[in-house]
């Protein structure tokens, strides 16, 4: 996201409208519930390793993209596996931790996806000084190739519950997973109308991309924070009530980005760093443990909604940020976190004793 401008620039396409060559990653997501229900059938493990192996086809693909075509061809593969990564670790956690030490889990995985994106923007902002996009891509298929072989003594998952599909359609027309569906729509919409365009914003008014690049790892340094929070405290003070709080925190940090002082976009920074993985972190944690039959299943498909988003949000925030500007995108995001905030208040109300 922090290249996004140069990714724009490389494939000759407007800045407003780099969205679009990410479209094909977020859609993708949009299958996932076939991989929940499939990992639900014939074991996680199985679709772990099919995941992460998409995953590096994706990234072979770009690093040897030379039209935002094959780009968009790789971002899309590359996306079906991270969208499968992300449901089916969570899943296989929960069926292997308790619930009342899946805090401290998601607490480190919150801490190494933070670090990462403290990270990620340094790196890239020195594969583009001394290297360029394509050798980035590469190396990141390199990585993960590494994960792969790492992952293959991996125990597989008995699976304790037979899930047929019309159970599958008989969840979703529960009023508790339609306003989870909702909520995890709008919890996604600020990872494009906020993040994707973050830097464009941020180089309009006068920064360079390092100091751009730096701005994402400010919030990262939030990430890190809300990771280590979760860690230490969130089995005490409970997993719906930090993730709630985290939802509010973020959208009131989200005002600070409409101002240009720069004193003001760092503390906002910071804050919403700790509030949207406050939330990120244990949102999906909780949404497991929800349901005893047919998680994986049930994760997947607040995964189908959260790629929606993804594909709704990267095909409408052009015009919004074209017609209305930084200033549009910031009040999308906030009215979205408002709605979040509702529909998952009302969602997990009943399950609270089992949550918190």
């Amino acid at each position: 996201m922090p290249l996004g401008p140069q990714l724009a620039d490389k494939f000759m396409i407007s800045r407003n409208s780099v969205t679009y060559l990410f479209v094909g990653y977020t859609f993708m997501g949009i299958f996932t519930p076939i991989i929940g229900y499939f990992a639900d059938k014939h074991g996680l493990k199985k679709f772990i390793l099919l995941s992460v192996a998409l995953f590096i086809v994706g990234a072979f693909i770009d690093s040897i993209a030379v039209s935002a075509t094959q780009y968009f061809i790789g971002r899309s593969i590359l996306g079906f596996g991270y969208y499968s990564i992300t449901t089916l670790t969570i899943v296989y956690s929960s069926k292997i931790i308790s619930y009342k030490r899946l805090g401290i889990i998601s607490g480190i995985y919150k801490f190494s996806f933070a670090g990462a994106m403290f990270a990620a923007p340094i790196i890239g902002s020195f594969y583009m000084k001394y290297f360029n996009i394509s050798i980035l891509y590469m190396s990141l298929a390199g990585a993960t190739t590494i994960l792969l072989l790492m992952l293959l003594p991996l125990k597989e998952i008995t699976v304790e519950n037979d899930i047929t599909l019309q159970d599958v359609f008989k969840m979703i027309k529960v009023k508790e997973v339609i306003l989870m569906i909702i909520a995890t729509f709008a919890l996604s919409v600020p990872s494009v109308f906020f993040f994707n365009y973050l830097s464009t914003h941020l180089q309009d008014i006068g920064y360079s991309v390092e100091r751009a690049a730096m701005t994402f790892s400010i919030i990262a340094s939030g990430s890190i924070v809300a990771a280590i929070i979760i860690l230490l405290t969130s089995d005490k003070i409970g997993k719906l009530r930090m993730s709630r709080t985290g939802i509010m925190i973020a959208a009131m940090a989200l005002v600070g980005f409409l101002f240009k002082v720069e004193i003001i976009i760092i503390i906002a920074g910071i804050f919403f760093g700790v509030g949207y993985d406050l939330v990120w972190g244990l949102f999906f944690p909780v949404a497991s443990k929800m349901y005893d039959k047919g998680v994986n299943s049930y994760i997947a498909i607040l995964s189908m909604s959260m790629a929606s988003a993804g594909v709704f949000t990267n095909l409408t925030a052009p015009f919004v940020m074209e017609h209305f500007g930084f200033a549009g995108n910031m009040a999308i995001s906030i009215i979205a976190l408002i709605i979040c905030f509702i529909t998952y208040m009302i969602a997990t109300e009943p399950f609270k004793k089992r949550l918190n």
